[in-house]
């Protein structure tokens, strides 16, 4: 269970392949070489590891789950028309980190220690009053309700804590007002996330954002474009949110989803969202 994500950047791949049925194979062929990588660890050839069976779920008609079982080899044999098409994510300007970096996934259960994370790049925007405390904004102007994650949440297959965190944001003559992280994950997760304006305010509540007058160099930069203003001078937005020692697997990959945002923002794409 993911959180999955792709930018829509119009490409060879996505020309001859079904979207659809890349991300099915992308999905089954990263998750076969992972336990085949596994198995050999543990001793087994390559033969013997792809002979290794594995349990497989699908989804047909009105929703009903179908179980079955094949092997490693058969999984990555299937999946093996991706190789062909993957010299062509070589200079692709979506491919984050190498053949298919176009998509990308969150896992679930999401990390307590995330959430709290999220909630303090939130706080932080406030703090500073830049362009990201405008989704602290939108979020109390437009009462979102935090749907449909108020409806997961006590599920511990999509989240570790069974309740939200909570920022506060100011206080009114009936009590504080505060936002949820329930709140904040919808603005982060829309289904279809194409408004430039939307994709700069994530960008800067990631705090990966920064405007400057000189062009960036590759230590500082993971993404960038720049606009002329209407004085005549040159602005560059610039990308830069590394990863830490300090974080961990939800939060790595939610950096990596602010990444494909801002880069999706940079070349005038869409990302579009499942979960």
């Amino acid at each position: 269970m993911a959180i999955e994500y792709l930018i829509v950047h119009d490409c060879p791949v996505k020309g001859k392949l079904d979207v659809d049925d890349m991300i099915d194979m992308l999905k089954k062929r990263r998750y076969a070489e992972h336990i085949l990588k596994a198995e050999m660890q543990e001793g087994k050839t390559e033969e013997q590891a792809r002979e290794v069976k594995i349990t497989t779920h699908r989804y047909e008609g009105k929703g009903d789950q179908v179980t079955g079982e094949t092997s490693l080899g058969e999984v990555l044999d299937s999946s093996a028309p991706l190789l062909e098409f993957a010299v062509n994510c070589k200079d692709c300007p979506s491919a984050l980190d190498g053949a298919f970096g176009c998509f990308g996934v969150i896992n679930f259960p999401l990390s307590a220690r995330s959430e709290q994370w999220l909630m303090g790049l939130a706080a932080q925007a406030m703090e500073k009053k830049n362009l990201g405390m405008m989704a602290v904004n939108f979020i109390i102007d437009e009462k979102l309700p935090g749907e449909p994650f108020v409806k997961m949440r006590p599920d511990p297959m999509y989240f570790e804590s069974r309740k939200a965190a909570e920022l506060v944001v100011g206080k009114g003559m009936f009590g504080k007002k505060t936002v949820t992280s329930d709140q904040l994950l919808q603005f982060l997760l829309p289904r279809d996330l194409s408004e430039g304006s939307h994709m700069r305010v994530m960008s800067f509540l990631s705090g990966g954002l920064r405007i400057q007058k000189e062009p960036p160099t590759e230590d500082t930069a993971e993404s960038a474009f720049s606009q002329v203003g209407k004085d005549g001078s040159k602005n560059w937005f610039i990308f830069f949110l590394p990863p830490s020692e300090q974080d961990d697997p939800s939060i790595r990959q939610w950096k990596r989803y602010f990444r494909a945002v801002f880069r999706a923002h940079t070349n005038d794409d869409s990302v579009l969202l499942d979960y």
